[in-house]
C-alpha cells in the first residue's frame, strides 16, 4: 500500500560502503533499482545518448579482463525501439511502472548496464548519504563483489546469517522465494529481516540481479545472483548462481543494483 501511495523511503538512493579484499572499498546500492528510479532514467535527456550505450563493458568470467560490448548494446537498443523502449512489463499492473517501489523487471543486461553508466553521470543529484571519494564510477557488481556485499558465500549461508552454515532460519520470513507463495515481486524494503550482514536489502529472493561478468568462458551467458520469487529458497543462498543471455528481456524475475568504485578522475 505504501508503494501504491507513492511513498518514497528517504534511503532509496543510499549507498552502503563495503570493505573488500586488499583494503579495497566499493559502494553498493542499498536496494535493487526500482521502477521509480528506472523511470527517471527513461525520462532523462541522455537516455538515448549513443555515447552512453556505446560505453558499456563486460568482464570475463574470471573478473580479470573487461571488453567493450557497447556496439552490440547500441545496436540492440536501436532495434528495440530506441527512446521508445520500455521494460517488457512496464505497463503490467503487477510488475510495471505503477508499482513505484517494486524492483524493475523485464530489462536486458544492456539496459541494466546502461542505467549504471547513466547513474555514474548523475549520482550526485540523488545520493544523500556521505560517500567517500568524489570520483566514483558506477557499474553492475562483479560476482565476487556481490558475494562480499552479501557477507560471503561460505557453506550454505544466506545474506542475513552471520555464520557460514544455514541453520534453523525460516527463509520465508527473510526473503521472497517461491515458498512464500506471493506469486510476484514485492517492494524492495519489505523484507527488513533479510538485510545482509552488511546492511543491504533484498539480496535474497525477489529478483535475480544482473552481474558485470560473463558466467563462463564461452562469453554467451551473463551471470546473475540472488534468486527470485519464482525460485525455491535454495537459489536464494549467497553462493547460488544464475545465467542468461544479455538480450533476455522477457523475465519477470530479473533486476539489478548498482555498484560504485573509485576512479582515477
Amino acid at each position: 500500500m505504501l508503494s501504491d501511495l507513492a511513498w518514497i523511503p528517504n534511503d532509496l538512493y543510499e549507498l552502503v560502503r563495503v570493505d573488500g579484499s586488499a583494503g579495497r572499498q566499493f559502494w553498493v546500492g542499498k536496494y535493487p533499482v526500482t521502477n521509480l528510479q528506472y523511470q527517471r532514467f527513461m525520462n532523462a535527456p541522455d537516455y538515448a545518448d549513443e555515447s552512453l550505450w556505446r560505453s558499456l563493458n563486460i568482464y570475463d568470467h574470471d573478473e580479470q579482463q573487461k571488453s567493450t560490448i557497447g556496439d552490440k548494446a547500441w545496436t540492440w537498443y536501436q532495434k528495440a525501439g530506441g527512446p521508445k523502449r520500455q521494460p517488457s512489463y512496464w505497463r503490467n499492473a503487477r510488475f510495471g511502472a505503477l508499482r513505484h517501489l517494486f524492483p524493475v523487471v523485464g530489462v536486458t543486461w544492456y539496459e541494466a548496464a546502461a542505467y549504471a553508466a547513466w547513474f555514474s553521470r548523475h549520482w550526485g543529484t540523488f545520493v544523500t548519504n556521505p560517500v567517500g571519494p568524489r570520483a566514483i564510477g558506477f557499474r553492475l557488481p562483479l560476482e565476487s563483489e556481490w558475494a562480499t556485499a552479501g557477507g560471503g558465500e561460505q557453506g550454505e549461508r544466506y545474506p542475513w546469517q552471520g555464520t557460514p552454515l544455514a541453520v534453523a532460519d525460516t527463509v520465508t520470513a527473510h526473503a521472497n522465494t517461491s515458498e512464500a507463495g506471493l506469486e510476484g515481486t514485492t517492494p524492495v524494503f519489505l523484507y527488513l529481516a533479510g538485510m545482509s550482514v552488511r546492511g543491504i536489502a533484498d539480496m535474497s529472493g525477489n529478483v535475480w540481479e544482473w552481474q558485470a561478468n560473463w558466467f563462463d568462458n564461452k562469453n554467451h551467458l551473463v551471470a546473475l545472483r540472488g534468486g527470485a520469487w519464482t525460485d525455491a529458497e535454495k537459489q536464494a543462498r549467497v553462493a547460488a548462481r544464475g545465467w542468461n543471455p544479455p538480450t533476455r528481456a522477457w523475465s519477470r524475475d530479473f533486476g539489478f543494483r548498482v555498484l560504485g568504485v573509485e576512479t582515477d578522475s
